[in-house]
């Protein structure tokens, strides 16, 4: 039972990938912000981190003569915390850091569009 203790956290971590992409190509770089967080000079599509947790994380990203694109992620059940069914103390560590969700997805896409358009 020791080895599976706090497995979603172990396995998972605290931090999940998922990837963005815009709708149409956007061959300059971009400012994309996870819950508010910059991230300066990105080509899209790109591998961003998003918390575990209960709240959806907010996506924005932002190009110079380009509307600003956002999603949200929302969030689900990690199945993968079940295997803490016999240790109630890992159970309360996966509650406690948020592994006991995921992403509802893997990827995103932005709804970026040229200021012209």
């Amino acid at each position: 039972m020791i080895f599976v203790t706090s497995c979603a956290s172990i396995f998972n971590g605290t931090k999940a990938k998922i990837t963005v992409d815009n709708v149409e190509p956007i061959s300059d770089p971009v400012v994309v912000s996870v819950d508010g967080v910059p991230y300066t000079d990105v080509y899209l599509p790109a591998n961003v981190r998003v918390k575990r947790g209960y709240r959806p994380t907010t996506i924005t990203a932002t190009a110079e003569g380009y509307t600003e694109g956002q999603a949200v992620v929302k969030k689900k059940f990690n199945s993968v915390s079940v295997l803490n069914v016999f240790n109630p103390v890992a159970w309360g560590i996966d509650a406690a850091t948020g592994a006991i969700t995921k992403p509802g997805r893997k990827y995103y896409t932005l709804n970026m569009r040229p200021e012209n358009y």
